[in-house]
């Protein structure tokens, strides 16, 4: 009986979660970070009333004041517990095990504790008559099932005024950094899903920064085919994370919304807002926000590809200070799978300013030299994008798809720069070290561009077979960005008593486009096991015009054109690839083992040095893959995926 009753329990520790949180303050508006992390950790001992190691006992550190969590685990196979990295402070340790009684301890750590041992802890049996006993059920905190990871959000608290990323930060095997990229079992997630409908398509940083975090039931984390792979139920290696939050069902019943402000020293402030409706499968939003703290509470949206200029003179990195100001809508329709619709606006505004000083000594063998300098620097862009779907049921058999984009991206970039390096002697005062040599640098790019592209999908399924599926799929996409630019350069070595100046004028033009077709078939051949095809042609063509010209000294004459920093590049690339596959499906078990071929072409012309010319030629690659998955229970699963795969070099590798 003891031992049933321990099965039971170290099974419902499966599904326990624990996690180690870190809390972030804001001042006066002026956001610092709080307390680092604990550095105390805390072990001990438990045993049953016979004296014998327990294991699997669930072990919880909560904070006195609130009995919010801080952090847990369970006993291993000797009894012995450990918590790590703690702060001082005031906690309850609480000890549970199914059929015993729950033990709480009042304990309390100081800054100069860093291992504390609690001792050994003596579990009683709670002695219930089956009669009287009472079992009452508790959501688990974490759940695992085959490629998804699901949370309970009510399990994780947070502050009244959290957003996801709040959550987010709590949750174990989820990362986000610094600038808010989010990190899922060591995989960068690219969207999140709010109720299985896309929340702004392929831009996370609008759901984790936006939307408040108690009105999330669920979180999950799915890994899956891409779009087109669960269109058409070939495999096209084209995997992705995601986040799905769901929402609570008390949350669908009209208009909410939320908005926060701050204002504090240096002149900082952060204001944000946002309005959603959600009545049954109808999801309507919008979201505004400026601040000048460095949250963009949005991605880059396209600003990050203009960079003639700034490039070979060095930018600002995403230093210094950033106002921003982020508007945009969201909205999803349709109230069955039939028809549905849906799509989003986004216009976002960076003004990013940078100054640096620094000053550097060196201590060489028999003297001393100095490096002096100082930078400004300064990048405004304005960014629109837009996204749409449509999914059409025509009728029972076929479907229809339709997702298409468009970005316009408009940036302005000034850098000034100077530099300086002195020798001496250790000791000499600053007027007896000589000069080296001096520089100053001064650069400019103003740009704007455009991009557009979709896709349209048909899948059609057979009557005269179940699983027999043909799908027809065509993509495209057309862009442009173009560059003007002014770099002033001069430099004075005092040694030889010479001048180095660059003083050039950049004309950057970059245009391209691409289209491409996918025919995939899907063949049962007898239960649980299915024969894929699928064929993909795609046609690219780059263009690229980078002309830099010299300006002469005397501000007279035409300009001279620089011919090393000069090129004019112009690239086609073709590709067929021809998959094969067999798919197996079980109910515990599935598998997909399969050949890819993949031939393809590219050409390339250097308009100013044929010599450089790269003629059309056909390369022949091949890779096989295999993918399976086991699931062991309904927490755990193993998988093994063996791919291989080819890409087009960029334009910039070329």
């Amino acid at each position: 009986m003891m031992k049933g009753k321990r099965l039971i329990a170290a099974l419902l520790c499966l599904l326990t979660i624990v996690s180690v949180t870190a809390q972030q303050s804001q001042s006066s508006g002026k956001v610092t970070q709080n307390a680092k992390v604990g550095k105390i950790s805390v072990n001990g001992l438990v045993k049953d009333e016979s004296g014998q190691p327990m294991e699997a006992v669930v072990v919880k550190l909560l904070v006195q004041k609130d009995s919010s969590m801080v952090t847990g685990g369970v006993t291993g196979a000797n009894g012995r517990f450990l918590l790590s990295r703690i702060n001082a402070g005031n906690y309850r340790i609480v000890f549970s095990y199914l059929g015993y009684k729950t033990i709480s301890k009042l304990v309390k750590f100081s800054v100069q504790d860093s291992s504390v041992f609690l001792g050994t802890v003596m579990m009683e049996p709670a002695n219930i008559e089956l009669k009287e006993a009472v079992v009452v059920g508790k959501v688990p905190d974490i759940v695992t099932k085959e490629d998804t990871v699901e949370y309970n959000a009510g399990s994780f608290k947070t502050q009244p005024n959290a957003v996801i990323e709040d959550l987010l930060k709590k949750l174990p095997g989820v990362e986000v950094d610094k600038d808010g990229k989010i990190k899922a079992q060591g995989k960068e997630v690219k969207k999140i899903l709010l109720d299985g409908k896309e929340f702004f398509s392929d831009d996370p940083k609008v759901a984790s920064k936006n939307l408040p975090a108690n009105i999330i039931e669920k979180l999950q984390v799915i890994d899956r085919k891409s779009d087109e792979a669960r269109f058409s139920g070939v495999d096209d290696g084209e995997d992705e994370t995601i986040i799905n939050l769901t929402v609570k069902k008390g949350m669908k019943k009209g208009w909410f919304g939320h908005v926060t402000g701050g204002a504090g020293t240096d002149k900082r402030y952060e204001f944000n807002g946002m309005l959603n409706r959600l009545v049954d499968e109808t999801q309507i939003s919008f979201l505004g926000g400026t601040n000048n703290t460095g949250n963009m509470g949005a991605g880059d949206m396209g600003a990050s590809m203009f960079s003639g200029s700034s490039r070979r003179f060095g930018g600002g990195g995403g230093k210094g200070t950033t106002t921003s100001t982020t508007t945009g809508a969201n909205f999803n329709m349709g109230k069955t799978d039939q028809l549905r619709f849906g799509g989003d606006i986004r216009y976002g505004y960076s003004n990013n300013d940078v100054w640096q000083k620094s000053e550097q000594q060196n201590f060489l063998k028999d003297s001393i030299s100095y490096d002096n300098s100082e930078k400004t620097y300064n990048t405004k862009s304005h960014n629109i994008n837009m996204n749409f779907r449509l999914h059409w049921e025509i009728d029972t058999l076929t479907v229809l798809e339709f997702m298409p984009t468009f970005g316009y991206n408009k940036s302005k970039m000034y850098n000034h720069s100077t530099s300086a390096t002195l020798g001496g002697h250790s000791g000499e005062e600053e007027s007896l070290r000589d000069s080296i040599n001096s520089g100053e640098m001064l650069s400019s790019s103003d740009g704007h561009g455009y991009n557009f592209s979709g896709r349209l999908s048909l899948s059609r399924r057979f009557r005269s077979k179940q699983g027999r599926q043909m799908t027809f799929s065509f993509n495209f996409s057309s862009n442009r960005n173009e560059e003007d630019g002014m770099s002033y350069s001069r430099n004075l070595f005092y040694l030889n008593d010479s001048v180095s100046v660059v003083d050039q004028k950049d004309d950057n033009r970059n245009w391209g486009g691409s289209f491409g077709v996918r025919v995939t078939y899907v063949e049962p051949i007898f239960k649980n096991h299915f024969l894929t095809f699928a064929y993909n042609y795609n046609y690219n063509y780059s263009n690229a015009d980078r002309m830099a010209y010299n300006i002469p000294a005397d501000g007279s004459g035409e300009l001279q054109l620089d011919s090393l920093y000069s090129n004019r590049f112009r690239n086609v690339f073709q590709s067929h690839r021809i998959s094969v596959g067999l798919r197996g499906t079980y109910p515990k078990f599935r598998y997909n083992v399969g050949f890819d071929m993949n031939p393809s072409s590219s050409e390339s012309e250097n308009l100013m040095d044929h010599a450089r010319d790269v003629p059309g030629k056909m390369v022949f690659n091949y890779s096989p893959l295999f993918n399976a998955a086991y699931r062991i229970s309904k927490q755990k699963s193993l998988n093994l995926e063996y791919r291989g795969r080819t890409r087009q070099p960029s334009v910039s590798q070329l």
